[in-house]
């Protein structure tokens, strides 16, 4: 399980710009006594509570209610009950955390959920209520995240996962958050998306309620998520209409415009792993010098060229073409730096994030295979890049500890580590 510890500044692209969500509740002809006529008065700081703001800039959505609250069927209350006639204190009162007894992490980090915002009426779509201890929900749900391959940080004083997965170049970055239990009802349990494909975030979404459910987990049965179809197959494309459209691609990765880049670089991510792509890419210099000018572009774009370069690399063929044209095998200054931009990637300098790291020790990985004592002489200088592969079986990644493996291993059979 991650660590409770805090994301690199690069890492986590929304949180430069928190989307907020708002509250406002009043009864009918009350704006002006509460607000001051035109937001005058001085009790307008006072009407307003925040639910998410610990370490980070609070998540706001926007609410005005002057009428009758959403029926029970829509998960509203019951205009008797105390959420039915709460006011400003009673907000007050429930938004404070609640500790649980126990913890629920392997770090004996103590969790603290919080209650949900007004009502659940006004949880993301995207949730479901979980049954069962707080702590245990927390550990399967951080399970399940790890199965799917989603790399995440658990903060405990908030109940709160944020979480990142891959498929190819491209990410997709979302929240977990488990809140309080009100009632009998469990304890609400929202998947929030913050950016990247919707369709990916639904896949990861739907097959881990799905994995709950079936552990007894969720309060309400789950459908088994159904199956992708995948296209028919159709007819590859003459060899020049594939050598058109990488040339195309190409000039897009050479835009100035970090999206229209980003976009390029995503397509050829979905290229570069498929056997009748590989020769129009791996022959093309122009294609090998975009990836390389790319490793110095936005966190996006550089692991998605390191995407592109570890897939070509794959052929013993090409790891000798991909390591010439890198310098590599030529000793030259060109080669040694290359070398120290990946391993510095490799060890999470530069504002790396795993998935970077994971591609920069796949890249070296793969040229290992081809020229040891060149890669093993850049190694040497590189006191970061030593205590990392001396230390791989600590690795908590099994991904980057299969690479790290790999590097150590052909080091070793050259008489090193």
């Amino acid at each position: 399980m991650s660590h409770n510890d805090e994301y690199n500044d690069d890492e986590w692209v929304d949180d430069d710009s928190p989307v907020y969500r708002s509250l406002s509740i009043a009864a009918p002809g009350q704006g002006d006594q509460q607000f001051g006529g035109q937001f005058g008065g001085n009790n307008f700081a006072g009407s307003v509570q925040t639910y998410d703001g610990d370490d980070e800039a609070p998540v706001y959505r926007s609410l005005c209610m002057a009428g009758p609250l959403a029926p029970p069927s829509l998960g509203g209350f019951q205009a008797d009950t105390a959420m039915g006639v709460m006011g400003s204190a009673t907000l007050s009162t429930q938004s404070k955390s609640v500790a649980t007894s126990t913890s629920a992490t392997a770090q004996n980090f103590p969790v603290q959920l919080s209650g949900v915002p007004i009502s659940s009426s006004f949880l993301d779509p995207c949730h479901v209520f979980a049954v069962g201890d707080p702590d245990e929900i927390v550990k399967q749900v951080s399970l399940e995240l790890e199965a799917h391959g989603v790399d995440f940080v658990f903060k405990s004083q908030k109940g709160k996962w944020k979480c990142v997965g891959y498929e190819c170049g491209q990410h997709v970055d979302f929240r977990v958050r488990l809140y309080s239990c009100q009632g009998t009802q469990g304890f609400p349990l929202e998947f929030q998306r913050r950016q990247g494909p919707l369709l990916q975030f639904n896949r990861i979404y739907q097959g881990i309620v799905y994995k709950l459910s079936q552990r007894n987990f969720v309060r309400d049965s789950v459908c088994k998520p159904a199956q992708i179809v995948s296209p028919p197959q159709l007819a590859l494309a003459s060899q020049d209409v594939v050598e058109e459209g990488v040339s195309n691609l190409v000039q897009m990765a050479k835009s100035n415009r970090e999206d229209v880049q980003h976009q390029a670089l995503i397509t050829l991510t979905k290229l570069s792993p498929k056997p009748e792509y590989t020769s129009a890419l791996i022959k093309s210099s122009e294609v090998l010098e975009t990836m390389v000018s790319c490793l110095d572009a936005s966190n996006h774009v550089r692991r998605c060229a390191l995407t592109v370069l570890s897939d070509l690399c794959e052929g013993e063929q090409n790891q000798q073409h991909i390591a010439n044209f890198l310098g590599v095998t030529d000793g030259s200054s060109h080669g040694s730096n290359t070398l120290d931009h990946l391993y510095a990637m490799a060890a999470g300098s530069k504002g790396a994030d795993m998935e970077t790291r994971r591609q920069s020790c796949r890249l070296l990985a793969s040229m290992t295979h081809c020229c040891h004592e060149a890669v093993l002489a850049a190694a040497k200088q590189n006191q970061t890049m030593i205590g990392l592969v001396a230390s791989c079986d600590t690795e908590r990644d099994q991904r980057l500890r299969k690479y790290l493996v790999e590097i150590r291993d052909a080091f070793k059979a050259r008489g090193a580590f």
